[in-house]
C-alpha cells in the first residue's frame, strides 16, 4: 500500500540522486525521513530547493561532499535549519504579480478601508 507522501517522498529521493550521482535506495528507511519532512508541512519543491542549496554550497568541498545524504539533509532539525536560509520566493500567478506583492496589496486597500471607516468616510 502506498503511504500518503511516498510518491514525494520517490521524487525527491530520486531528485537527490541525480543532482549528486548517488545511489540511495527506495527503502523505508530512506524515505522515512523525507516523508516525515512532508507530512511536517514542508513541500517537495522546499526539498529539492534544500537539496540545490547544499549541493551549491558542500557540492565542491570534498570534505562536505559527503553530508550531502538523506540523513544530514532530511533530518528534522537540520532540515528546518536548511530550510530557513532559503531565500523567500514568491510565487507567481497567471497576472504576473507575485504572492508577496499581491499579499502587500490586498493589506494596504484593506488598511485604507479601515481608515477610511474610522473616519466615516465611505468606500
Amino acid at each position: 500500500s502506498f503511504r500518503k507522501n511516498e510518491t514525494g517522498a520517490l521524487d525527491v529521493l530520486r531528485y537527490l540522486n541525480k543532482q549528486v550521482g548517488s545511489a540511495y535506495r527506495e527503502v523505508p528507511a530512506t524515505l522515512g525521513l523525507i516523508e516525515a519532512r512532508l507530512s511536517s508541512g514542508a513541500t517537495p519543491d522546499q526539498l529539492r530547493a534544500v537539496v540545490d542549496m547544499k549541493v551549491s554550497e558542500w557540492g565542491k568541498d570534498p570534505r562536505m561532499f559527503e553530508y550531502l545524504r538523506p540523513a544530514t539533509l532530511f533530518n528534522a532539525t537540520k532540515f528546518e535549519q536548511y530550510l530557513g536560509k532559503l531565500p523567500a520566493s514568491p510565487i507567481q500567478h497567471e497576472s504576473g504579480c507575485d504572492e508577496l506583492f499581491t499579499d502587500k496589496l490586498v493589506r494596504q486597500e484593506r488598511e485604507d478601508r479601515e481608515a477610511k471607516a474610522a473616519k466615516g468616510v465611505k468606500a
